[in-house]
């Protein structure tokens, strides 16, 4: 996992370099949607586990190449010449002052971890919690993540259109409130087919969180940091997503199986309050300023 997040956050930073900020949602609403059949793909071909492995790892291997070969960055501006050396402490502290300016930006690294909360008290034991709850097979457990996952697909792409026409920022509104409102009705679920009808709202609900997220963040930081807040929100991931997993993990061992709807309605919840109060105004003044800034630096 980390040298798959050391790879990927690269990755992720090179999209808006190669895409204008009015086709941001479409573009991650087709990741997201290609990321999404792979996953289920791997999961549903009748395929020994370690000839899988060797199957991921040739795609990951070829598609990295194609893109390293194929996709061109924007040419740098006249000052960012690589002749600029700092030392780590030098970068450290302008990073910093960065942090401390954008304030918006700071309430969307905010949002993201929330939403790694959220995530990380119901994935890992969602199919524990089917079990325990419904008594059924492991099969049947397993059809529910695969129904939030179709969800996911079925509306991705729209939600992607959506962010392009109305803002990133409505539309992650919606996602979370979507994925708030599937928490607290999972709270009370007893039937499959009850779960099935959660996981598909929360399924539409992390759509809208995968097509707005990332393109909201770009257009809270300015482009020369784009690179820094992507790692931040891998960090931020990295950080509420283990904790969230032991803690929980200690309540259902306990037996509070439904622990994990109510972590992630609550975490959602207050992340929502946070992404309320972005003013998308103040960042883009922020981002301006900060902007100016770097490019003075860099002179």
């Amino acid at each position: 996992t980390v040298l798959f997040n050391v790879a990927f956050d690269p990755y992720q930073a090179l999209m808006p370099d190669i895409t204008p900020p009015v086709q941001r949602g479409r573009v991650m609403a087709s990741w997201t949607l290609i990321g999404v059949v792979g996953q289920a793909s791997i999961l549903m071909i009748p395929m020994d586990l370690t000839v899988k492995f060797y199957v991921v790892a040739l795609v990951m291997l070829v598609t990295t190449l194609l893109t390293c070969k194929f996709v061109r960055e924007p040419v740098l501006p006249p000052h960012s010449d690589g002749k600029v050396h700092r030392s780590f402490k030098q970068e450290f502290a302008i990073a910093n002052r960065g942090l401390r300016a954008l304030e918006q930006a700071r309430r969307g690294l905010m949002v993201y971890g929330l939403y790694g909360i959220g995530v990380g008290a119901i994935m890992p034991f969602l199919t524990l919690f089917v079990k325990h709850i419904t008594k059924c097979t492991d099969g049947q457990a397993q059809q529910m993540f695969m129904i939030l996952m179709i969800s996911t697909a079925v509306a991705v792409l729209p939600f992607g259109w959506i962010a392009d026409k109305i803002g990133s920022r409505r539309v992650l509104i919606i996602g979370i409130v979507l994925i708030a409102t599937a928490s607290i009705l999972g709270i009370f679920v007893v039937t499959l087919s009850q779960i099935a009808l959660v996981m598909a709202l929360a399924g539409i609900g992390n759509a809208a969180q995968s097509a707005a997220a990332y393109p909201l963040m770009t257009q809270l930081i300015p482009r020369d940091e784009v690179g820094l807040y992507t790692g931040l929100q891998t960090v931020a991931l990295s950080i509420a997503q283990p904790i969230t997993v032991v803690v929980v993990g200690q309540m259902m061992n306990s037996g509070n199986f439904r622990s994990i709807f109510i972590v992630c309605a609550f975490s959602m919840f207050i992340g929502l309050a946070v992404l309320l109060s972005i003013n998308m105004n103040v960042a883009a003044e922020e981002v301006k300023a900060r902007q100016l800034e770097l490019d003075g630096a860099s002179a």
